[in-house]
């Protein structure tokens, strides 16, 4: 699939700068991958966390689940932050012109934000496609359903978690089916975003891979130097060197789980009533590669429609990515599939997603770092909890 992106990118940045202004004629091309790719976000994500967090024991919850969730959730603020800084004083897009950008409303003050965490009505927050609410709403729903699975209600909770697991992959095909439509949207926005014939638009993708490259590069060092925790500093590229050739060769969590599992408990020593538990939960909800990338991709949509990055739309850029970053679907691409809803959310132009997925290269480092994050935190929570004989039910969440 990188590959015939690639392919539509290239053949569309030719025709764009051949062309020039008439080729605007494509733009519904483009406009219907983004529409596409947003409309699929909130039933995986919603299917994701309820088929994921839906499974964890109570036990494995309170025994070593606060460790993790908190170490996980730290992980991903700190790759949104980096990726912010680096965004920030690299300045990807700035100079450049984005196929339909037009001036978004400002950041909402603090105080509205807040209170639209909370949704009034959880079916009309999932009508209006707004991300926070949702969230906020299926977490405590997914867990509940955790909880009556090992009730007198089993059964019903056995159906309900079943139902949403099957709508994920229900959901998963239909983005397979659209991900064979890519090429074309790719192309028409690469079209729109060469026919002004910019030879500076060159330029501005080559900064976006490097900001791409160097928060995440600086997260790869960082990550490997906390698995020395476990094993011998020489030791550590050949303990996680399967799993980084896995990860980037096939681009999906999902997919490098098992060589995970594998790692953490022949090469790094993790005791498996500790990594049974951390790892699943953690392709459920880290990607520390993703936020990284999340960050710059929003970085580069706001500079290049010529959006003022106020404090006030930095936090509110940073709290959108760690979210998004949170509920990234464990498969190919799964980064795209929440960056033109987290682009939408902040006010930024949803099209970027489409230009910045046609990048080369652009996110092939996100599943080896996403990778490396969760098996630096499995050594973490292994490492806490030894002190307090910390048990973790064989199998405690179901591999998605």
């Amino acid at each position: 699939m990188g590959g015939r992106l690639a392919a539509g990118f290239a053949l569309g940045a030719l025709t764009g700068a051949l062309i020039g202004p008439p080729v605007t004629v494509v733009r519904p091309l483009g406009d219907l991958l983004v529409r596409l790719l947003t409309v699929l976000v909130l039933p995986i994500v919603v299917c994701t966390i309820v088929t994921g967090l839906g499974a964890i024991t109570p036990e494995a919850l309170r025994r070593v689940g606060a460790r993790s969730v908190a170490l996980y959730a730290g992980a991903s603020a700190a790759a949104t932050a980096l990726g912010l800084a680096v965004a920030l004083l690299l300045r990807p897009g700035a100079g450049m012109t984005l196929p339909g950008a037009h001036a978004p409303p400002l950041a909402p003050p603090p105080g509205s934000f807040l209170d639209a965490l909370v949704p009034a009505n959880v079916v009309a927050a999932l009508a209006e496609g707004q991300l926070l609410p949702v969230m906020v709403f299926t977490v405590p729903f997914a867990l509940a359903i955790a909880r009556l699975r090992r009730s007198g209600a089993a059964r019903q909770a056995d159906t309900v978690h079943a139902f949403f697991d099957g709508c994920g992959r229900a959901s998963h095909v239909m983005l397979e089916g659209v991900m064979y439509y890519a090429p074309i949207g790719t192309f028409a926005l690469a079209a729109m975003t060469f026919a002004p014939r910019d030879g500076r638009v060159l330029a501005q993708f080559a900064t976006v891979l490097l900001a791409i490259y160097v928060a995440e590069s600086t997260l790869c060092a960082a990550l490997l130097l906390l698995l020395t925790v476990s094993v011998p500093p020489r030791s550590v590229i050949p303990a996680v060197r399967d799993v980084l050739v896995t990860a980037f060769a096939t681009g999906s969590s999902a997919a490098t789980l098992p060589m995970e599992l594998e790692a953490a408990e022949r090469r790094l020593g993790v005791d498996r009533r500790v990594f049974a538990f951390t790892l699943p939960l953690g392709v459920a909800v880290s990607k520390v590669g993703s936020a990284a990338y999340l960050a710059v991709a929003c970085v580069f949509a706001a500079n290049a429609a010529g959006i003022a990055l106020v404090p006030g739309r930095v936090a509110l850029i940073g709290a959108l990515v760690w979210v998004g970053s949170v509920m990234t679907p464990p498969v190919g691409l799964g980064a795209l599939v929440v960056l033109g809803f987290v682009l939408s959310q902040a006010g930024l132009p949803a099209a970027a997603a489409g230009v910045v997925a046609a990048i080369p290269f652009a996110g092939r480092l996100n599943t080896p770092v996403n990778s490396l994050g969760r098996l630096a935190t499995t050594t973490l929570v292994a490492r806490a909890t030894e002190s307090v004989g910390a048990q973790i039910t064989v199998g405690a969440l179901d591999a998605p």
